[in-house]
């Protein structure tokens, strides 16, 4: 959570994009072995239901970027909104 927030503030001061910048902490504390309990948990996590990630992860990915939308491009890009989300949740 403190690299996040590390993560969160360097990308605000920097200009560099949140979500690679948090894929490539990720790649690098992930590829590390001398951080021995981070790789016990990588571990761990690896045994883990896929859709336990995704039902755990999902609302949260969907408020973080309905809290961030600005109200005035989701007015305007409305019914492309509709059109693409309609079928995807039937499919």
């Amino acid at each position: 959570m403190a690299l996040g927030i590390c993560a969160r503030e360097f990308s605000k001061r920097t200009g560099f994009p949140y979500t690679p910048l948090l894929i490539i902490l990720g790649a690098v504390l992930g590829g590390a072995p001398i951080w021995g309990y981070m790789t016990d948990s990588a571990d761990w996590m690896m045994k883990i239901d896929p859709h336990a990630i995704l039902i755990i992860l999902l609302p949260i990915l969907i408020f973080e970027s309905s809290y961030n939308c600005h109200i005035e491009v989701f007015t305007k890009n409305f019914w492309q909104v509709i059109l693409i989300v309609g079928p995807g949740v039937l499919f």
